[in-house]
């Protein structure tokens, strides 16, 4: 039920956000705390935006929103690594996927009930840029390694396999 409304959401705020300005995202302080509403606000603004519209390297609103994503990001997981060596590994480092990741990871965080384990979170990111980058439209690529862990998904092993890659790159 929650997919289903979630790509409700994502469809009509696809036709919603074409004209998107997030040069407002600067306004917002993240260092206070009576505008943490208004910043949890933004920020699953950009996560929808940036999963909504297809992949453009000069779209300066996807720039915005991703850098923002970034600095919100500090706020509720503080020092806490979201990008391990695993996630740069299976993204090859590619920032734009990166980036993408950072975005459904957040979304999965603010949608959830923020009690949901990292693991838990890494893995609903993963599904996201993977289904993200199969959309031949979005113009992002698979990693042979996304491609593989798509593979391990669909037969229901996901969660197998990302542990043995996490014991294995330690």
């Amino acid at each position: 039920m929650r997919r289903i409304l979630f790509l409700v959401s994502v469809l009509f705020l696809t036709f919603v956000l074409q004209a998107q300005d997030f040069s407002y995202l600067k306004d917002i302080d993240l260092n206070n705390a009576e505008e943490m509403l208004q910043a949890e606000e933004a920020a699953m603004e950009c996560c929808c935006y940036l999963v909504a519209v297809r992949y453009d390297k000069k779209d300066i609103q996807r720039q915005y929103a991703s850098s923002y994503i970034q600095k919100w990001i500090v706020q509720p997981f503080g020092d806490e690594k979201i990008v391990c060596d695993v996630i740069t590994q299976i993204t090859e480092d590619r920032k734009e996927l990166i980036d993408m990741y950072l975005a459904f990871y957040v979304m999965s965080y603010l949608d959830g009930d923020k009690q949901v384990g990292k693991t838990s979170l890494r893995q609903e990111a993963l599904i996201g840029v993977i289904e993200y980058c199969s959309v031949s439209s979005n113009k992002l690529k698979l990693t042979k390694e996304m491609k593989l862990i798509k593979q391990y998904h669909e037969n229901g092993n996901m969660n197998q396999y990302l542990q043995d890659i996490t014991l294995s790159s330690r």
